[in-house]
């Protein structure tokens, strides 16, 4: 008997382990029926969502379910009116993709059943989004938001799953941002669920000016109006925390907007919203022109101070204009040199910073020997106020980005006096520390266009880094004066300067520049190392798995074209072009479709059936030219093959 269960157990286990590998296996509208069944199974009453509205073809689909909890049942028309009247987010969706919840069900079944019978304080749905894996945008979410009955009471949660690093919260996608209200609310959770998590909540301002692209699947709600966080979970748990989240949900303060806000570590962790950062701001600022204007100038030696700076006034804008040109003549050597290597985006700007410092190297050299002075007043004064003005200005692209220019500003107020090279250098590395997580992160997260922007700059984008880089450069010169000074005191010869002082000094710089150069390309091979897996080749073949057809009629002159698309095999993707020379290519059709001047593409969701059918109207004089490409999955990872066929019409109604 007991040989007999063992013998059942081995078989029940390896029929699930049969059944889980090949769901993990399935694509298109096949996994999509797989997520739906499974979920019906487990007594959730599933919906489908379809991708593409054609009527005939069956392609992969959304799947929702709605889990209303308990209290959200008993709400009155009065609660729910008065929600509607302060515009309060009482409905919270969860969404997985379906490839996750097919990997992960075993932790997902149990949370949906979890919700369903606890008390709830809000509505929760349950979105299992398709095709969110498209490398162009996540086609999924973009319909579940668009299609979203009440997207201003609602917000969601952004479920994905990771083997490799930690359990991570991320709150910024393009050019929008997490409110604090939601972000606040799932950091929380996390915590009193005893959860070890990472999020970087300061950078946020780098998701806000585009300079990082964030999440495609928060971009597809917040363009609906929906705001959301995206939480990556490790494999082994931690959805603990959104049971945490909605057993403790509360409506209340969902309706303020605020994106701008600043974490603070320590001691237990809090946050500083809108408010008090433009108070902050104006606080600061207003300090900051007081130190400036009133101290400067004070005591005993104000008035040769005074003097000295009116008889330098020039001395500011010049060294601006210089510090720009010295990054355009860089980035004319990283032009000329660096694109021909094909160097990536951190190496070219590497080279064009290494170009731009060595020029400073040589102008500072050149005064010296020229013996023009600049009283060390006028760097101190010029340095300060560029400090200031870093304030204000970079500000203006987002508030959040007075934290590390008034860091920077505190800094390089309080090193004033600082005189010996060994201290201005640690002061020069104290400036850089509040700057270095936004640059990590720049690096690690944005795409190589982006990161082109600084490393191949306009004349404006380089006026502006001379401008951002000002106090970092000056710091730079007041080294290297001290540097001539101390071999002036010594009283070597010029070759004894050389090799006692300036060699090591140099060996030293060069050093620690290719350290910094480093650091900066592992943060940018462990963006490339994520994306590599998604890289795809393809190789063109012969169109013998693809075929095509049209029949065409016409009416009151519009032309209604029946489009017939065949293929032997699975394909991975149709592409499907019309053009028109000088005419619209296409009126209306059930697909979505962009337009491009004479050409305009139909949307297809991935994972096509081998047949489909497009309908579609034009214009009765137009002739119209279709291109077709199907695109084919072979045996090895990330390698497609292309084929594509043409097809020029010539209706004739005789």
């Amino acid at each position: 008997m007991t040989f007999q269960k063992l013998l059942c157990s081995v078989i029940l286990s390896l029929a699930a382990l049969a059944h889980a590998s090949h769901a993990e296996e399935l694509s298109g509208s096949a996994l999509s029926a797989f997520v739906e069944k499974t979920l019906s199974k487990s007594g959730i009453k599933a919906e489908r969502e379809p991708l593409s509205k054609t009527g005939s073809d069956v392609f992969a689909y959304n799947v929702r379910a709605k889990i209303h909890g308990k209290s959200d049942k008993a709400r009155t028309l009065e609660e729910i009116a008065a929600g509607d009247a302060q515009e309060l987010r009482d409905t919270v969706i969860l969404c997985f993709t379906q490839e996750d919840f097919v990997a992960h069900q075993e932790k997902i079944i149990p949370l949906l059943e979890h919700i369903k019978k606890s008390d709830t304080p809000c509505a929760v749905h349950a979105l299992f989004s398709a095709l969110d894996g498209n490398e162009r945008f996540a086609i999924g979410s973009r319909m579940a938001a668009q299609n979203f009955d009440d997207a201003g009471r609602a917000c969601a949660l952004l479920f994905s799953f990771n083997s490799d690093g930690p359990t991570s919260v991320q709150n910024g996608s393009t050019r929008n941002v997490t409110p604090l209200w939601l972000y606040e609310r799932v950091i929380r959770s996390f915590k009193q669920s005893g959860i070890a998590f990472s999020f970087p909540g300061n950078m946020i301002s780098l998701y806000r000016i585009a300079l990082l692209d964030g999440e495609k699947r928060m971009d597809a709600f917040a363009q609906s109006g929906i705001p959301s966080v995206f939480i990556t979970f490790r494999d082994d748990g931690g959805l603990e925390s959104v049971q945490d989240f909605l057993d403790k949900y509360d409506s209340e303060g969902t309706n303020v907007g605020d994106t701008h806000y600043f974490y603070v570590p320590f001691p237990s962790g809090f946050f500083i919203g809108e408010t008090a950062l433009v108070r902050l701001v104006l606080i600061i600022g207003t300090m900051s022109l007081f130190l400036l204007c009133a101290f400067s100038f004070s005591g005993k030696y104000g008035a040769a101070m005074k003097r000295d700076f009116l008889r330098t006034i020039y001395f500011l804008p010049l060294m601006l204009a210089f510090y720009a040109g010295s990054f355009c003549a860089g980035q004319v050597a990283a032009r000329q040199i660096g694109v021909p290597l094909d160097l990536n985006p951190v190496l070219l700007l590497a080279l064009k910073f290494f170009v731009a410092i060595v020029i400073v190297i040589a102008l500072s050299a050149l005064f010296h020997r020229l013996k023009i002075s600049i009283a060390t007043f006028t760097f101190a004064h010029a340095v300060v106020f560029v400090a200031i003005a870093n304030i204000f200005i970079f500000s203006l692209f987002d508030i959040l980005f007075f934290i590390p220019f008034t860091i920077e500003f505190i800094i390089i107020y309080l090193s004033r006096s600082v005189r010996k090279s060994p201290f201005l250098l640690l002061v020069l590395i104290l400036m850089i520390l509040p700057f270095d997580p936004y640059v990590r992160m720049l690096f690690r997260g944005a795409s190589d266009e982006t990161l082109m922007l600084f490393s191949l700059s306009s004349l404006k984008g380089n006026a502006l880094l001379a401008l951002g880089l000002f106090p970092f450069m000056i710091q730079l010169q007041k080294i290297l004066f001290r540097l001539f000074i101390y071999a002036d005191e010594k009283s070597y010869p010029a070759k004894k300067s050389i090799v006692r002082i300036f060699l090591p000094s140099a060996a030293g710089f060069l050093l620690v520049y290719a350290a910094l150069t480093q650091a900066a390309q592992a943060s940018y091979r462990a963006k490339t190392r994520g994306t590599a897996q998604t890289a795809m080749t393809v190789r063109e073949e012969a169109a013998e798995s693809l075929s095509a057809s049209i029949t065409q009629s016409e009416f009151q002159g519009v032309r209604s074209n029946h489009l017939v698309i065949n293929s032997s095999q699975d394909a991975f993707r149709y592409n499907v072009r019309v053009e028109s020379k000088g005419e619209v290519p296409v009126y209306d059709s059930f697909y979505d479709f962009f337009s491009n001047g004479d050409a305009a593409s139909f949307i297809i969701p991935d994972f096509p059936p081998k047949k489909i059918t497009i309908d579609f109207t034009s214009s009765a004089t137009s002739l119209i030219k279709i291109t077709v490409t199907a695109l084919y999955k072979t045996e090895f990872e990330g390698e497609f093959v292309r084929q594509s066929i043409y097809i020029e019409p010539n209706f004739s109604s005789h």
